[in-house]
């Protein structure tokens, strides 16, 4: 899972708009849009920013690891 889709999971799951998201960062809606399509990376304070916004820490990077785990062998198993 790339950082802009974690960023886009992540907002969801706190049920944020990119609006919302945007104006907590100064990071334009479209702006944000890019990020989370991986059309655009965000800089390292942008970053920060939206780690922070969304309470983003090592336990959801864990989380986010362990369920991608967790759908990779779903779909191995799916194949065999």
């Amino acid at each position: 899972m790339n950082q802009g889709t974690r960023i886009a999971v992540i907002r969801r799951a706190r049920e944020i708009t990119q609006g919302e998201l945007g104006q907590m960062c100064l990071i334009t809606q479209p702006g944000l849009s890019m990020i989370e399509t991986g059309a655009r990376n965000p800089t390292e304070g942008q970053l920060s920013d939206i780690r922070s916004a969304l309470r983003w820490g090592a336990e959801v990077d864990a989380a986010l690891d362990a369920l991608e785990w967790a759908l990779a062998a779903k779909e191995i198993s799916d194949d065999e």
